[in-house]
């Protein structure tokens, strides 16, 4: 796996004025491939949880209004279910987030890094290694 360091190093775009400060990553060729998959499984892991939370919340809310004998429509426990796995999702999903921060990181590491590559190019500088 790769590491991601303290140092952050400001970078900005042509297309982006404000700089944006970005953690350095050493990643190699076969670290940001499995970045790109464990990061794909990650978001349909995440997506997938937050959306149980909704419909655990939606069944928890529909059955305290049956015991409670008040009527409330599908569309508003709805809703409500969503506002309310909001902050729960921040809570209950730390870890999985914290995973998929850091394979966006690599990912998007390995992107500045071409792009800067492309741009050196372009400029006519030689980029050979």
């Amino acid at each position: 796996m790769c590491q991601v360091t303290s140092t952050f190093v400001a970078t900005s775009d042509a297309d982006d004025s404000t700089p944006r400060d970005h953690p350095v990553v050493q990643a190699s060729a076969t670290d940001v491939g499995q970045a790109k998959r464990s990061l794909a499984r990650n978001v349909l892991i995440y997506t997938a949880a937050r959306l149980v939370l909704v419909a655990v919340l939606v069944a928890v809310l529909l059955g305290v209004a049956t015991l409670v004998g008040v009527a409330i429509p599908l569309i508003i426990a709805l809703a409500i279910a969503v506002i309310i796995q909001l902050p729960l999702s921040h809570l209950l999903l730390a870890g999985l987030r914290s995973r998929l921060t850091a394979d966006m990181e690599v990912v998007g590491a390995r992107r500045r890094e071409e792009k800067e590559h492309l741009r050196a190019q372009l400029r006519g500088e030689d980029t050979s290694p």
